[in-house]
C-alpha cells in the first residue's frame, strides 16, 4: 500500500533535506534526458544564486513524495545456471521476518 504525501508532510520533509538537495529539486529536470552533466551543473549555480537563503528554499510545487507501506519485500541476487538466491523480508506486527525462497 502507498499513499501520495500530503502538502504539509511533504513541506516536512522537504525542509528536512540539506541546502544541495533542495537546490537540486529545483535545478534537476529529474528522469529527463540530460545531454552532458555540465547542464545540470550550471543549473544548480543558477538555482543557487535564485535562493541563497539556505532557510530559505521553497518546496517545488511539482515536488513530493510517496509513503510506501509494504506487506513483503523480496531481494535476489543473480545466479549461475538461474541458481538465484532469493530473500523473502515479511512485515509482522512490529518486526520482519526473513525467509529464504527457492529459486
Amino acid at each position: 500500500m502507498h499513499l501520495k504525501f500530503q502538502k504539509k508532510e511533504a513541506d516536512d520533509y522537504y525542509k528536512s533535506r540539506a541546502y544541495g538537495s533542495r537546490i537540486g529539486a529545483w535545478a534537476s529536470q529529474q528522469s529527463s534526458i540530460l545531454k552532458k552533466r555540465e547542464d545540470l551543473y550550471k543549473s544548480i549555480k543558477e538555482f543557487k544564486k535564485k535562493f541563497p537563503n539556505q532557510k530559505k528554499v521553497p518546496r517545488p510545487e511539482y515536488w513530493s513524495g510517496w509513503r510506501i507501506k509494504p506487506k513483503e519485500i523480496e531481494f535476489w541476487l543473480d545466479g549461475q545456471s538461474r541458481i538465484h538466491e532469493r530473500l523473502k523480508y515479511i512485515k509482522k506486527t512490529k518486526s520482519w521476518k526473513k525467509v529464504l525462497l527457492s529459486p
